[in-house]
């Protein structure tokens, strides 16, 4: 079923569940067709784990969501940063300015509650802004003399955008940290022409990537394990998220439906039995930790 399938979405998940008889399903919807995947799978009684962030919140008592929304993202990304850096040049543009005010929110608010003195500072990148904009705007942030850039901006989305943001904010400090949320889930199709463009060649042969270290993105904190494997092999710490991401949310709603046939304490567990598992305040299940990429 495609993001197109609004109109036949319902009639084909009803006939779906009655030629399959399935006790669950898994799901990775587009917005609108999940809208109505929710509403029959309600209808049907039938529990749906939903791989997609395509929706802000789950509003049913059949549907779960194994991938973590933008603000619990950017909550968790942002909780540890006030004992990193004190003072942050948050960076946007028209598309993620609410979800940047938000970071914002959760850095001050974590760094309150931990007593911990902190400085923003805010800036926007126009609609339609050209790669000298994206400069322009970049260097005002470091005027402000931060500690670390907070940039999610959808101009990134445009290869030689992100490389003059990343190009210009590293270029008096190969190391200066970066913290891009966006960098793990919207940018993995530029990640050959990136790291290629970004790429220093050793004196002793060796090809690293120093531009693109210690930056920080969704995935670091999802998947410590994988993160640290990957940057033995490739000698970087950005993880796009077609590499950890995708296999996480539906290895969790896999755990998530055996653990919950598992606590039914059925030999053969219906839809109803794995709801009641799933609702039940003690249930828990194994989460993907990247130990298992192997086995892709």
């Amino acid at each position: 079923m495609g993001c197109n399938d609004e109109a036949t979405i319902a009639a084909d998940l009803e006939a779906f569940v009655a030629l399959h008889r399935p006790a669950a399903i898994i799901s990775a919807s587009c917005y609108s067709p999940l809208m109505t995947a929710m509403a029959t799978a309600s209808k049907l009684q039938i529990p749906l784990l939903e791989t997609s962030m395509r929706v802000g919140s789950i509003g049913s008592g059949t549907t779960w969501r194994t991938v973590l929304s933008t603000q619990m993202t950017v909550r968790s990304l942002m909780a540890g940063m006030p004992n990193l850096y004190k003072r942050i040049a948050f960076v946007y543009d028209y598309l993620y300015n609410d979800d940047t005010y938000q970071a914002a929110a959760n850095y001050q608010a974590a760094a309150a509650a931990a007593g911990i003195k902190v400085e923003v500072t805010i800036h926007a990148l126009e609609w339609l802004a050209s790669a000298d904009d994206m400069a322009a705007v970049t260097s005002q942030a470091l005027a402000e003399a931060p500690d670390a850039i907070f940039a999610w901006l959808w101009t990134f989305n445009n290869a030689a955008k992100l490389l003059t943001f990343i190009k210009t904010a590293r270029a008096a400090d190969p190391t200066f940290p970066l913290i891009m949320p966006g960098v793990g889930q919207y940018y993995g199709d530029w990640d050959d022409e990136i790291k290629q463009a970004l790429a220093v060649q050793g004196t002793d042969g060796v090809t690293t990537y120093p531009l693109l270290d210690k930056v920080w993105s969704v995935t670091n904190p999802a998947f410590p394990e994988w993160d640290r494997r990957l940057s033995q092999v490739h000698g970087t710490t950005v993880y796009y998220y077609a590499l950890g991401g995708v296999q996480g949310p539906m290895y969790d709603a896999m755990s998530a439906i055996i653990s919950a046939a598992k606590a039914s304490g059925k030999s053969d567990p219906t839809a109803s039995d794995i709801i009641a598992a799933l609702h039940d305040p003690s249930f828990t299940f194994p989460r993907y930790g990247g130990m298992r990429r192997d086995a892709c």
